[in-house]
């Protein structure tokens, strides 16, 4: 079944219900600096590794850094809807949602490794139970992390984008990236897929054109240099724009 059309379904049974369109946005300062000071340089059991404040909005378990010990990634999420304090940027009805990577030892206990504050959607509260989260997990060293940007009923627009990370000398960087843009009125959109180790990009375009025909797809191959993009630098906003 084509992608498109598939995550397009989805999107549209959801969009029955009553939500409010996602801001992409990125966690405050203060709320990153609670989390950091919280998780930093603790060796946690499982079931400690969500401070006080936040809720689990998923989880990912496998090998990441290559020691042949699960590793642990998270998606967290402020609990609850409360009136932000003076320091922080976050709009009450705005949910940032935040990436948290912890490496695993033989005793069971997980150390804080990677917080990404910029690596995932942020949503309404309402949007969908599960945070617009897709695909999400550690497979043969590879970090998977999807999300579905959905609209209301009132729009035509939907995507989603999922980034791709695996561990490597410079640290962990992105090997993969696919952005896509649907159109729920024919069904038909646009994906970018970009491999950053080997700068293939593949450009797909099924768009319905000014015809009764259906559409058809089209596909453009482009090739650069390969990128090296760390974890430390990605930012969702810009690089799962349709546009970028």
């Amino acid at each position: 079944m084509n992608t498109a059309r598939y995550t397009l379904a989805v999107l549209i049974l959801a969009g029955f219900a009553a939500f409010t369109p996602p801001a992409l946005g990125a966690f405050s300062p203060a709320a990153a600096a609670r989390l950091q000071a919280a998780l930093a340089g603790k060796a946690l059991a499982e079931g400690a590794l969500v401070p006080s404040g936040f809720t689990r909005v998923a989880t990912a378990k496998g090998d990441l850094d290559g020691d042949g010990t699960d590793d642990l990634a998270l998606i967290v999420r402020r609990a609850g809807k409360k009136t932000p304090a003076k320091d922080e940027a976050d709009d009450d009805d705005d949910v940032p949602q935040a990436v948290l990577i912890f490496t695993g030892d033989k005793a069971g206990k997980y150390t804080l490794w990677k917080l990404g504050v910029r690596h995932f959607m942020a949503s309404s509260a309402n949007l969908m139970e599960e945070g617009g989260v897709g695909d999400f997990q550690i497979k043969k060293g590879v970090l998977t992390i999807a999300s579905d940007v959905a609209m209301s009923m009132g729009g035509w627009s939907a995507g989603g984008c999922t980034a791709k990370w695996r561990n490597g000398p410079a640290g962990l960087q992105l090997i993969g990236l696919t952005v896509s843009d649907i159109d729920r009125k024919c069904a038909c959109g646009t994906t970018k897929d970009t491999n950053y180790l080997t700068g293939l990009t593949i450009f797909r375009d099924d768009q319905e054109r000014a015809t009764d025909d259906p559409p058809r797809q089209r596909h453009k191959r482009t090739t650069s240099k390969p990128q090296t993009i760390l974890w430390e630098n990605f930012d969702f906003d810009k690089m799962c724009s349709s546009g970028a």
